[in-house]
């Protein structure tokens, strides 16, 4: 919570988004902005990797966001950057990215105690070798990221970040809670 010197708290919930392998918002500014946050815990290790969240960012090269300096490459021996919170998986077919993946996902969005609703970080993977932003939505895609951010920020954002899921209904819009449209 932000405490004004008036004694006034502002209640907002927030989700930060910085794409795999970002150059124009660098990785590590975005990470920065989530650790000042407190959406990436320095302390505390996360029982899945048996290190904190900001370690496994570290230890992934997460940070350096640049394939050709990171150790992975893909079956083919090109350069490719690693997939921390592999949404794609919410869907039933492959998005044909063929780069390494964090399993199990690091997905750093939590349920606000003080707050109520989620905040946290979202790392979506745009391009194997990385990319600013994500696209609009593409329907014919394989893995339809932009449809993907576009119906799960709408939804976070709809209800004033008290509901948060990454469901696959979210990449077409098929969610009950997305209005129909109906044909003339």
């Amino acid at each position: 919570l932000l405490k004004y010197g008036t004694g006034e708290e502002v209640r907002t919930r927030a989700m930060v988004i910085n794409t795999i392998g970002d150059m124009n918002v660098p990785m590590a500014t975005g990470v920065q902005i989530a650790r000042a946050a407190g959406f990436i815990d320095l302390t505390q290790k996360d029982p899945r990797y048996g290190k904190t969240p900001n370690r496994v960012l570290i230890d992934n090269h997460v940070l350096e966001a640049v394939e050709r300096a990171g150790p992975y490459t893909n079956s083919r021996g090109e350069p490719v950057l690693m997939d921390v919170d592999h949404y794609s998986a919410v869907q039933t077919r492959d998005d044909g990215f063929d780069v390494p993946r964090l399993s199990p996902p690091l997905r750093l969005q939590k349920q606000s105690p003080k707050l109520g609703g989620y905040s946290g970080m979202m790392l979506p993977m745009p391009v194997p070798t990385g990319k600013h932003g994500f696209d609009a939505p593409k329907p014919d895609a394989m893995w339809d990221l932009g449809g993907f951010m576009f119906g799960t920020m709408g939804r976070y954002m709809s209800t004033d970040g008290k509901e948060f899921n990454v469901d696959q209904c979210n990449v077409d819009f098929s969610c009950p809670y997305f209005p129909r449209m109906v044909p003339n």
